[in-house]
């Protein structure tokens, strides 16, 4: 799928709601690596590898969602390419509150600022969540992409 960056919504209400919910969403800080890819090896052991990849980049590139100090969920972005977004997920115990959209339009947000105007979502699952909160839009099945094993 792809996201036209420059067409984002407004994510201020949705900001707010989390606030309003004791769920702060934000930019990770390098001093959370161990943190947040402890959280995310509980839940997602196979993303580990990448989301501390993310921490590489001066700011990082992976946002936190935490409840009362704890992670609750993630995103990144230019992890293996340039201009992707992901790998995210929310704990499972957590999820339905708004936090996945949080940290979608958050992350999306810092690749518009970086100076994208379009993200990547290469390995989509839920492509109606994507295309409901950022107005993601499919790409042809047929294109070519770095999920397919032979095309690197």
């Amino acid at each position: 799928m792809v996201v036209p960056l420059l067409a984002l919504p407004d994510s201020r209400a949705i900001m707010q709601s989390m606030a309003d919910h004791g769920i702060v969403v934000r930019r990770a800080k390098s001093i959370e690596m161990s943190l947040v890819c402890d959280f995310v090896n509980h839940h997602w052991e196979y993303w580990t590898d990448e989301v501390h990849t993310a921490f590489s980049g001066s700011p990082t590139r992976v946002f936190v969602a935490t409840s009362q100090g704890t992670p609750v969920g993630f995103s990144a972005y230019d992890v293996d390419y340039l201009g992707v977004f992901g790998p995210t997920g929310v704990d499972p115990a957590q999820q339905g509150r708004g936090i996945g959209a949080a940290l979608l339009l958050r992350c999306l947000e810092a690749m518009r600022e970086a100076g994208y105007l379009y993200a990547i979502i290469g390995a989509v699952g839920p492509a109606d969540f994507y295309n409901r909160v950022a107005g993601a839009i499919s790409l042809p099945r047929e294109w070519p992409n770095f999920t397919d094993p032979d095309q690197g």
